[in-house]
């Protein structure tokens, strides 16, 4: 089995188990290198980058990586086309506040998905390469809202 198909695997995996509104969805999934971050979502077209150096990644930190990326696709899914197309503009154009935010929301829905084990350990492996996390929960964000919410275990 490849990458991809690993890859592709766990995210039907997932959408069956936490994200019925992504059923009816065709979620794309590639690898890339062309830049140093673990993963993207593409709203509108409906792709998941994850890069290369990924495939080296444990179980549970691929997990945690693709449950956020899903959860940006839920929130894509729950907003619409026009307002995707604005968001995506001004996310990565105009605004580290929006990104911020928008990382954050979705830190909140994979931890509320019941995640956050997943979560910490794939932005455990992300600190470690890049020091800190610029936009998403912190390690300790991940356990002390898992914790408030009951869903630490």
């Amino acid at each position: 089995m490849t990458t991809i198909e690993k890859y592709r695997k766990i995210v039907s995996e997932l959408i069956r188990r936490s994200f019925p509104v992504l059923k009816s969805k065709k979620i794309k999934v590639i690898e890339y290198n062309f830049f140093h971050g673990y993963a993207f979502y593409l709203p509108v077209i409906n792709v998941i980058g994850i890069n290369k150096k990924c495939s080296a990644f444990s179980d549970k930190e691929k997990k945690g990586l693709l449950v956020h990326e899903l959860c940006h696709a839920e929130q894509s899914n729950n907003v619409g086309f026009l307002k995707n197309i604005l968001w995506f503009i001004s996310y990565w154009i105009f605004s580290r506040k929006i990104k911020k935010k928008t990382e954050i929301e979705a830190d909140k829905l994979v931890i509320k998905k019941g995640y956050a084990k997943n979560l910490f350990v794939s932005t455990k492996k992300f600190e470690s390469e890049f020091e800190k996390m610029r936009y998403g929960f912190s390690l300790k964000q991940i356990k002390s809202y898992a914790k408030k919410i009951g869903k630490w275990p």
